[in-house]
């Protein structure tokens, strides 16, 4: 059952320590995941056999802003100038002037090639399921490190991960729990007290709607008599998760396919069970365009008012509500749709403060609600299926925890029909390089040759492109979701003439690319049930000599990750949302990131490194097993959590019953022909791998699922774009001696 233990108040003398990390709980502090947890999906309109051509329905940019008002965490940002005077160097064909070479002799001749030709190869393994593994194996072989952004990037999302993982479990859920259940209460009593008629049945409805999600986080809750058809149809939706149907009590097109608990949601109970009621209070919509789904949430706003029961102090629905909606804005960013909030300002202006049953019963006052609701922000993403003909207005109504807007769902959600292309050519799945290139990416843009055929398709991402380039740091750096996205920023830019010998190629554009579109992949893993989705330890051995390594020059990068890191030590800090071991990650990963960011911008001078460097980048192994392994906690980690590899579908389309995922499998090798002390080195590293295709709306895939794929080698091909620096380890071969010293 849902323990009563109620909410505790923002006071100290009522907050608790909870977890094995000694978080200390608030009211706040069970606000982050709730609102997060409302990321269903991106739809594109269903389209029928036989209709009409209809004019091109033509996107524009419009604000993807809305600026949160509160301020959860400042931004302090590095400075991002540095010089760009690299020592020139050249590579000998046969690799005669690499001093190290014979270290790497089993090398095919393929990654030798590349190498040659580019400065670096990225080569497919089986052996390891972490970057730092690779470091280690560097360790014992005497090998030279290489540091990548890759490996930061991973050792955040962890962080990242975890911060949500602990104040699900450890906060939200309790919380959640008494709040609906308080609602839930309410409902019955406005049932009892409402006049026989349409009002009566709308209060019915909000009835069977809480009773879902408390079925959902404990399934002994009790089941009115008047309600127990509904909610055990849409139980049996739920736990199918196979089918989209309007055949249930809001009488509107679902997606039930969404309710399957994946992300870290797979490694607890009680993390499924979360999951799934946020995930119905996150998508289920009070439609404008229906009266009884109006009404309902006319008298949901006003069930707010009243008191919550089981709290130590008093508090009204909207307080709990809004303490678990705002800090949900810092991790991730505001709703899409109108909330309870929004409703009730309304219904102040139209019905007065506290209106009577009589008032209610008005029907014109109730055409005035809808008129004046409809100057409501409208949804910028298409987060449900609709019928041909329908746009994305159709949905606009109040959601009780709406999902959240991100700049990434909108730019998937214009680029896919009706947008884009035509009813006899219609644009249905769109593809993680529409990001990248809506970003910024020359790259990218150039990859999507074969998309531009589709009838607005250029237009539409010269509008995405324009109004994405003119966004100001400022708006980069208003939530944590919107700074990680800013933070891959930089490794779209194409390097200079004067950047490393390794970084002045098509082959290292692409690696690039390749990293940022894994590292998104890892951030909509992480937020997939709050993310609105669019529609379309130390060795006793004796220490080997290992020689001086090199770091990825992307200075940028650690600087703004750095910014990252501090913005969450703030922002959940003050909160009393940190427990004692993210801050020790966090800061001990904010220390090395600047480190990087340090070492970096004398590598990119010409400038030499000193012993502390030096120290930085062999200890880089400890220091990303340390930040990057999830604690032992049975509540929120499970078995699954040792691998890198992760999976997230982020766009759904109802004409082909699919959805399309974006994937990363276990790490790549990467060897990097760097000048270290004078000398011409191959240093070693490790680099994500990323995989994108697309899966059956109905078998929407876990990560457990997915690792099953890597372990039986079904996993699909790379891109084939990464070709350009991937050797595939199963065709040119990945000889022994690759992996540790050779022979």
């Amino acid at each position: 059952m849902i323990t009563n233990r109620g909410i505790r108040a923002i006071d100290d003398e009522v907050k608790r320590k909870i977890g094995a990390g000694g978080i200390v709980a608030s009211l706040l502090a069970a606000t982050i995941v709730v609102a997060l947890a409302f990321y269903g999906g991106i739809y594109s309109p269903i389209s029928p056999e036989y209709p009409p051509t209809p004019a091109p329905y033509r996107g524009n940019f419009r604000s993807i802003n809305r600026s949160i008002t509160t301020s959860f965490g400042e931004y302090i940002p590095y400075a991002e100038w540095y010089i760009l005077a690299s020592s020139g160097y050249s590579i000998d064909p046969s690799l005669s002037n690499v001093v190290n070479q014979e270290d790497f002799r089993h090398l095919s001749e393929g990654a030798k090639q590349k190498i040659t030709e580019n400065g670096f190869v990225v080569i497919t393994q089986n052996q390891f399921s972490q970057i730092y593994e690779i470091l280690d194996g560097n360790y014992w072989t005497e090998i030279p490190n290489f540091i990548t952004s890759d490996a930061v990037l991973h050792a955040f999302h962890v962080c990242y991960d975890l911060a949500l993982r602990e104040v699900e479990v450890y906060s939200f859920w309790d919380l959640l729990g008494n709040l609906t259940n308080s609602l839930l209460q309410e409902a019955y009593e406005v049932y009892e007290d409402a006049p026989e008629g349409v009002w009566r049945e709308a209060a019915r409805l909000n009835i069977a709607y809480f009773t879902v999600a408390m079925c959902l986080l404990d399934n002994s809750t009790y089941i009115h008599p008047d309600v127990v058809s509904e909610v055990n149809q849409v139980l049996g939706y739920i736990g199918n998760h196979t089918i989209m149907t309007d055949d249930w009590f809001m009488s509107y097109m679902e997606d039930f396919t969404q309710f399957v608990p994946r992300g870290h949601y797979t490694r607890s109970e009680v993390l499924s069970k979360y999951f799934l009621a946020m995930m119905w209070l996150g998508r289920v919509q009070f439609r404008l365009e229906s009266l009884s789904n109006t009404r309902q949430a006319i008298l949901m706003a006003l069930m707010m008012n009243e008191t919550v029961s089981g709290f130590n102090i008093e508090l009204s629905g909207y307080d709990v509500w809004d303490s678990l909606y705002e800090p949900t804005a810092f991790f991730v960013g505001v709703a899409d749709d109108p909330t309870p909030l929004d409703y009730s300002q309304v219904i102040k202006n139209v019905y007065g403060a506290n209106p009577s049953w009589s008032i209610l019963q008005n029907e014109s006052l109730l055409g005035e609600f809808i008129e004046t609701a409809e100057d409501l922000h409208d949804p910028l993403i298409l987060g449900s299926p609709v019928a041909y003909g329908e746009d994305i207005n159709v949905t606009k109504g109040m959601r009780f925890m709406g999902q959240r807007f991100i700049p990434d769902s909108y730019i998937l959600g214009q680029l896919v029909y009706q947008h884009v292309g035509t009813i006899n050519n219609p644009r249905l799945m769109p593809k993680g390089l529409d990001v990248m290139a809506a970003f910024g990416s020359e790259r990218a843009w150039e990859l999507l040759e074969d998309q531009k055929e589709y009838e607005n398709y250029v237009e539409q991402m010269e509008m995405l492109r324009s109004g994405i380039s003119n966004m100001t740091d400022a708006e980069w750096v208003q939530n944590l979701y919107y700074l990680w996205l800013y933070s891959l920023l930089p490794l779209l830019h194409e390097p200079s003439d004067a950047h490393p010998l390794f970084m002045r190629n098509q082959a290292w554009v692409d690696k690039q690319l390749h990293t940022a579109l894994a590292s998104w992949t890892e951030l909509r893993h992480d937020t997939i049930l709050y993310a609105k989705q669019s529609y379309a330890a130390p060795e006793a051995a004796p220490s080997p000599e290992q020689p001086p390594g090199y770091v990825e020059p992307v200075p940028t990068v650690y600087g703004r990750l750095a910014s990252l890191c501090l913005m969450m030590l703030e922002g959940l800090g003050t909160r009393s949302l940190l427990s004692e071991r993210l801050q020790d990650r966090l800061e001990t990963l904010h220390s090395f990131l600047l480190d990087l960011r340090s070492i970096a911008i004398k590598e990119l001078a010409g400038q030499s490194i000193n012993e502390t460097d030096i120290q930085v980048i062999e200890s880089a192994r400890h220091t990303l097993e340390y930040i990057g392994t999830m604690p032992e906690d049975p509540l929120i980690t499970s078995g699954i959590d040792k691998y890198m590899s992760l999976i997230a579908d982020v766009h759904t389309d109802p004409n082909t019953m699919k959805v399309l995922e974006e994937a990363v499998g276990d790490p790549h090798i990467i060897i990097v022909a760097v000048p270290i002390n004078g000398q011409l080195m191959l240093a070693r590293g490790g680099t994500f791998s990323y995989y994108e295709f697309t899966q059956p709306m109905s078998d929407r895939l876990t990560d457990e699922a997915w690792r099953e794929i890597l372990d039986q080698g079904d996993e699909p091909d790379f891109p084939e774009w990464t070709s350009s620096f991937i050797v595939t380890a199963d065709t040119e071969g990945l000889m022994l001696g690759l992996l540790g010293k050779a022979e």
